[in-house]
């Protein structure tokens, strides 16, 4: 059985992944602040400690050892440098860091955080399409550059990261995400496709308003693809839950699960709206 420290355990991403892990049978430690409680059970151990306090590094993990490690909460060299100072590296094949744009040690991979969709997402972004279509509100989206983006559902995201492990390769950056490229109002539209009704698109053109578009809208108004080829090339999981399915898992979750998410940098909406 594999031993894997999975750091940051109780966000998103990190306890999608560790549920997935431990469903597959491996043998998982969480590594959190202890801020957030871990709402899943059957890991090994969740061990509270503060990375960024070596003392407390030292103190909680000196004695430790993992064959893998999935750091979701480094933001430096140095952030992962104080762990493996303490961690007992004998047995350690593989540190793989998520990342939205660094490249770090071993086997790494670039994760595009604003564009992830999945159940139990603490973001409000697919939610606010939904509420916002469910509810008969206009939706303010910018217009006036042709942007296209991806998205990539959790379930593929986790086996990414699980097949990293099963591959000899190290030291690589890998991209991950869905290889569709979409609109943002193809985005919106396939919303209203799961949820059943129409949605009412408000087109801003950023050309002639002089509000920020993330004061409106819940993802930046930026261009951001990415290519899979390494993937391909290295014989990783290839993500293959596309918009439409994967928009059809969340909405269910959403209707079940009623999160109550809001989105403060949001603020201009109405202001928009009442523009027209």
């Amino acid at each position: 059985m594999k031993s894997i420290l999975v750091m940051g355990g109780s966000d998103f991403i990190g306890s999608a992944l560790s549920r997935h892990l431990i469903r597959s049978g491996y043998q998982v430690d969480i590594l959190t602040k202890g801020n957030r409680p871990i709402n899943y059970k059957d890991f090994k151990q969740h061990i509270i400690c503060n990375r960024h306090d070596r003392n407390d590094i030292e103190q909680n993990l000196s004695t430790k050892n993992y064959e893998y490690i999935f750091d979701m909460t480094a933001h430096s060299k140095d952030e992962v440098k104080n762990l493996l100072d303490f961690i007992d590296t004998t047995y350690l094949k593989k540190y793989i860091v998520l990342s939205t744009g660094a490249v770090y040690k071993d086997s790494s991979k670039k994760a595009k955080e604003d564009f992830e969709k999945g159940d139990n997402n603490n973001l409000y972004r697919e939610y606010y399409f939904f509420e916002r279509i469910s509810q008969e509100k206009p939706i303010p989206v910018p217009h006036g550059k042709n942007v296209m983006t991806q998205f990539i559902y959790i379930d593929d995201l986790v086996r990414v990261l699980e097949s990293i492990i099963h591959k000899p390769h190290v030291r690589e950056a890998y991209n991950v995400t869905n290889p569709q490229i979409i609109s943002w109002q193809e985005l919106i539209q396939t919303c209203g496709e799961v949820t059943g009704k129409s949605p009412i698109i408000k087109l801003v053109d950023i050309n002639k308003i002089e509000y920020e578009e993330r004061s409106y809208f819940p993802f930046k108004n930026i261009d951001y693809t990415l290519e899979i080829d390494k993937l391909i090339e290295h014989g990783l999981y290839i993500p293959n839950i596309f918009l439409r399915e994967g928009l059809e898992k969340s909405y269910n979750w959403y209707l079940y699960n009623k999160p109550k998410l809001t989105d403060n940098k949001m603020d201009k909406i109405e202001d928009i709206i009442r523009i027209g």
